[in-house]
C-alpha cells in the first residue's frame, strides 16, 4: 500500500491532456496538485504564492518559455524549492544545465503516474534527510 501523502506540487506541461491526467492521478496518492499547461501560467501561479507550493515539476520543452528557464525563474522566487524535470530525451548538456538550475531530478518521458509517484516520494524524502 502506498503512503498517502499531502505535500503540494505545481504541475507543468504544455500537454493539456497529460496536465489533466496527472492532477487526477497523483491526487489518488494524497498529493495536492495544481496543474498548468502554460509555462508563464505557472510561474504566475507560482509568483502569487510561493509558500503555497513545496515542490515543481516542469516539462523540458514547452512553448514560451523552457523548463530550465521556469525553473531559473521560481529559484529567483524561492530558493529552496525542489524541482523535478521531465523529458522525452536528455542530452549531456541538458544534464548540465539541470545541474546548474539545481533540478533535484530528472524523470524520462513517457510517463506513469507510478514512475513520477516514486520520483516525488524520493524527492520528499530527501528533503527531510537534508536542506538544500
Amino acid at each position: 500500500m502506498e503512503q498517502q501523502r499531502s505535500e503540494r506540487v505545481l504541475f507543468v506541461d504544455d500537454e493539456t491532456a497529460l496536465v489533466t491526467l496527472i492532477v487526477r492521478g497523483l491526487g489518488r496518492f494524497g498529493y495536492r496538485i495544481t496543474g498548468c499547461s502554460d509555462p508563464l501560467q505557472a510561474l504566475e501561479t507560482f509568483r502569487a504564492d510561493p509558500s503555497n507550493f513545496d515542490a515543481v515539476i516542469t516539462d523540458l520543452a514547452m512553448p514560451a518559455m523552457s523548463g530550465f528557464a521556469l525553473a531559473r525563474q521560481i529559484r529567483e522566487i524561492r530558493s529552496d524549492i525542489p524541482i523535478l524535470l521531465m523529458s522525452g530525451f536528455v542530452s549531456a548538456q541538458d544534464e548540465h544545465e539541470s545541474n546548474a538550475c539545481a533540478i533535484r531530478e530528472i524523470v524520462l518521458k513517457p510517463i506513469t503516474l507510478g514512475k513520477l509517484a516514486d520520483a516525488l516520494a524520493r524527492l520528499f524524502e530527501a528533503g527531510t534527510a537534508s536542506t538544500p
